[in-house]
């Protein structure tokens, strides 16, 4: 999964493993679709590649 931190998550699966692959399937569906996105220059949120304002902090893309 695009910008997801997976030493914490490892330390997650390792110690919780019955709540975490859930999780990461559960996860794994709401973020397949980055592809599509971008990073926005101001506040470093991720916004559709369409997007002509971020909305986030309105800046223009």
């Amino acid at each position: 999964m695009r910008g997801r931190n997976w030493f914490g998550w490892g330390i997650f699966g390792f110690c919780l493993p019955i709540v975490a692959i859930p999780m990461v399937f559960i996860l794994s569906k709401k973020y397949e679709n980055l592809d599509d996105m971008i990073k926005c220059k101001s506040c470093a949120e991720w916004i559709k590649a369409e997007a002509n304002k971020c909305k986030f902090c309105r800046s223009d893309v």
